[in-house]
Parts: C-alpha cells; sequence; structure tokens
C-alpha cells in the first residue's frame, strides 16, 4: 500500500484466484506513454503521436518476451 491508501496487484489478485483463469498485471509508469507530468495532472490536452508509437512498441516487446516464457 502506497502513501495514498492504493495497493498494487488488485487484479492479479482478485482474478488470478478464479478457478480457469490466469492473470497478469503489468504497470508501467504513465509518465512514459503521456509525456512528463506529475500525478495530479492526468487530463491529456494534445496527442503525442511519437511517445504513443515508443510506448507502443515497448508494450509489444514485452509481451513478446513473455510469449516466449510461456510457451
Amino acid at each position: 500500500m502506497d502513501e495514498k491508501g492504493l495497493t498494487g496487484g488488485y487484479i492479479v489478485s482478485k482474478y488470478g484466484s478464479w478457478t480457469n483463469v490466469e492473470a497478469i498485471q503489468i504497470e508501467q509508469r504513465y509518465t512514459t506513454y503521456i509525456e512528463n507530468r506529475m500525478f495530479g495532472e492526468e487530463e491529456v490536452t494534445a496527442k503525442n503521436d511519437e511517445l504513443f508509437k515508443e510506448t507502443q512498441i515497448r508494450l509489444v516487446r514485452v509481451f513478446q518476451k513473455i510469449k516466449t516464457l510461456i510457451l
């Protein structure tokens, strides 16, 4: 639990305990996909296509790596 009372791993703890359900939670610092902002400045007023594409490429690599580990 962090200083604001938020707990991590909710998706995994909630759905991962269900019968016949596997869960994985991937967290990424939001500044990597909505520019360099501080918590509390979440409103996105403009789209940064380059930053979005970079993030998309990183996530594809993550899922490719996960796929190689589970197959």
